[in-house]
């Protein structure tokens, strides 16, 4: 038998053979490269003293050939974070080396959907590395050489009872908190009131009725497609998830981490039980929102929910972890502007921002894509309301008065006149006192008709004759641009 004929058999083996004492019909395809096994391993089974949970075993192997040795621990993935087993967790530390951690996706098993979770003992003192595996590869693959594996591993150099689970350990994570603990912090649920979102039953769902709304309906921060409804009779069973204006839906299945708000438009609806609904207090209007739909705090918050995910069969965010994530805290003046960001003045926006910053060692990273690429999203964005490529000018330099040399990121031409230019920010945290100032020269002046300021999503037209401000979150079209020049509204 070849050297990799046989670790792939190993590993059939021990998941046939845990399958089985699980009381699986796992059939008689069994090849017989692993019946013949223990030709070439010796290979001991017992379950694991220390343990008395379910269906947690112990294997011991040598190989005859080389004598290379492994000794695993393989069992329900609660093993690693379930509260009431953090005893034996303390107890495997004491008595045991534990080399690595990996959890094994559902699909590892061809008979059976078990969410399983495997421990590497060992008998060297050093970093614990933690990952996942879905293949039969992967297994191989990691156990060969764990510092080569393709899939994102952790290490620690200090396994914590309290939790095994390799997400746990993210030093990205880590750097996060690590950044939030400079500065004042406050627990969800210190801001918030949190709300599991509950399910109906088959026979209070119709046709019609009060709009009942799932993770599916989350959509680029709105509620749409609607297709699910409570009956009118039902809904007194609904009573705490009945939603509010201003409410924030969160998805908590499958890793998705969907966000929305509901608008007075959405009422009314009830939530599901795939949906927490947070509903904020105690902090200015649309400061949460904001703050986690903000490409800083959408960054920072998407690593803290990846970190208490459980499950992995069906990933999902537990009520009680949720309520501990940490959320920044800023003076009134800077959360109201952050709150209110579409309305701020340009020249407010450094400042407001800058309190921003502070958190910005880890940002910075997040924020560290290249705007050359959300250039391109702009690009993509006019040549759908009809822009040609004629028509766009992308990091071009234009001539005038005020301003000698202005460079922009797009300039907007017609009959080969520029009409516009565009600034593209992919966040205001890269925003310089000298950039504003430029960009209320440019405004102020009159050789070019037309400054867009843009997120990529957001897109804020000043037309300079008339000192109109168009806000609005779609590219604008050429004869929009031409009609704002002439003083007249779209044509």
């Amino acid at each position: 038998m070849g050297i990799m004929t046989k670790y792939y058999a190993l590993i059939e083996f021990i998941k046939t053979e845990y399958l089985d004492n699980a009381h699986v019909n796992i059939g008689e395809d069994i090849p017989d490269a692993v019946k013949n096994i223990k030709d070439e391993f010796d290979i001991k089974v017992c379950q694991y003293d220390g343990i008395q949970y379910r269906h947690v075993k112990q294997y011991e192997i040598k190989s005859k050939n080389d004598g290379k040795k492994w000794n695993i621990i393989v069992g329900p993935v609660s093993l690693l974070y379930a509260a009431n087993l953090e005893k034996y967790r303390a107890e495997l530390l004491s008595n045991h080396s534990i080399e690595g951690v990996f959890t094994l996706k559902n699909a590892f098993f061809r008979y059976s959907s078990i969410p399983t979770a495997v421990i590497v003992l060992g008998d060297v003192e050093d970093e614990v590395w933690l990952t996942s595996a879905i293949s039969t590869d992967d297994v191989i693959s990691l156990m060969k050489n764990i510092h080569t594996y393709s899939r994102k591993v952790y290490f620690t150099k200090e396994l914590n009872a309290v939790n095994f689970m390799p997400e746990y350990y993210n030093g990205e994570l880590n750097e996060v908190n690590s950044e939030l603990d400079k500065y004042e912090t406050k627990e969800l649920q210190e801001i918030a009131e949190i709300i599991n979102g509950k399910n109906a039953k088959p026979d209070q769902l119709a046709e019609e009725g009060i709009p009942y709304l799932r993770g599916r309906n989350l959509q680029q921060g709105k509620i749409v497609d609607i297709n699910d409804f409570v009956v009118a009779e039902a809904a007194g069973e609904f009573s705490k998830q009945l939603l509010e204006e201003g409410d924030i839906l969160l998805q908590k299945q499958f890793g998705y981490h969907k966000i929305a708000r509901v608008t007075a438009d959405d009422l009314p609806a009830i939530a599901s039980s795939g949906l927490f609904i947070i509903r904020a207090y105690g902090v200015p209007e649309d400061y949460l929102y904001s703050y986690l739909t903000s490409e800083t705090g959408k960054a920072i918050f998407e690593k803290q929910l990846k970190s208490i995910e459980r499950g992995a069969t069906i990933v999902s965010i537990g009520l009680a972890d949720l309520k501990k994530l940490r959320v920044p805290m800023f003076d009134q003046k800077t959360m109201q502007d952050f709150s209110r960001i579409d309305d701020v003045k340009v020249e407010e926006i450094a400042p407001t921002f800058a309190h921003m910053n502070r958190l910005m060692k880890y940002a910075e990273m997040i924020n560290s894509k290249n705007e050359n690429y959300l250039e391109a999203i702009v690009v993509a964005g006019l040549i759908k309301v009809g822009w040609t490529m004629d028509d766009i000018k992308i990091e071009s330099e234009i001539k005038g008065s005020v301003i000698p040399r202005i460079r922009a990121d797009i300039v907007l031409m017609h009959e080969n006149n520029p009409i516009a230019i565009m600034e593209v920010k992919s966040d205001m945290s890269r925003v310089t006192s000298g950039w504003i100032e430029q960009v209320k020269a440019i405004m102020g002046s009159a050789d070019i008709p037309i400054t867009i300021l843009t997120l990529g999503s957001y897109f804020e037209i000043h037309v300079t004759k008339t000192n109109k401000v168009v806000k609005q979150d779609t590219p604008p079209t050429k004869n929009q641009l031409l009609s704002l020049i002439n003083g007249k509204e779209e044509v």
